[in-house]
């Protein structure tokens, strides 16, 4: 691979890095079926999701299988919910590194969002992933409106009565374009 021969690369990193990219390919053209067919053809959960569509579905009488799984021991649920889990491990671990390589793809650059809304031309170059970080108040927190050729981020807060509203203040804030 031409990376490995940039000076800057930290080798060590970039083979494990590979190694693990190895090890998903692998799994994923060993996976027998859908991903996820094996969760959903338990009959215990299948059971579970026909039952909570009916007012009183999940009731003891009505779903015996759920009640007894809830009341049995926590390290027996856990364990079964471990297992259930481990049939779409790979899944989730392709998504982690298809995220980092996203973002690691951007660098923090500091912004300010005047009136608590900001706007972001994405016509230049497609944008993968948009983050935001260090916001001085801890009570705020972005909210992403995007289209094709533009971004909005509005910084919002919650109200006494869990109200959701926008903040009409300047916030500081450092924001990365992932591509």
């Amino acid at each position: 691979i031409q990376l490995r021969q940039i000076p800057d690369v930290d080798l060590q990193k970039l083979e494990n890095f590979l190694a693990q990219i190895s090890q998903l390919k692998e799994w994923v053209f060993a996976y027998q079926g859908k991903f996820g067919d094996p969760i959903r053809k338990t009959p215990f959960i299948d059971n579970i999701k026909h039952r909570m569509s009916i007012p009183g579905g999940a009731c003891q009488f009505d779903c015996p299988d759920l009640h007894l799984f809830l009341n049995s021991p926590a390290t027996n649920r856990q364990e079964q919910l471990a297992n259930w889990l481990s049939n779409i491990k790979g899944v989730k671990t392709s998504i982690e590194v298809i995220l980092r390589i996203a973002r690691e793809n951007g660098s923090w650059q500091p912004n300010n969002a005047p009136m608590g809304s900001f706007v972001i031309e994405t016509n230049e170059q497609p944008i993968q992933l948009l983050r935001v970080r260090a916001i001085n108040n801890p009570k705020l927190f972005p909210e992403f409106s995007c289209g094709k050729h533009r971004s909005n981020i509005h910084f919002m807060y919650f109200d006494e009565q869990h109200k959701k509203l926008a903040t009409k203040n300047e916030v500081a804030f450092e924001l990365a374009r992932c591509q």
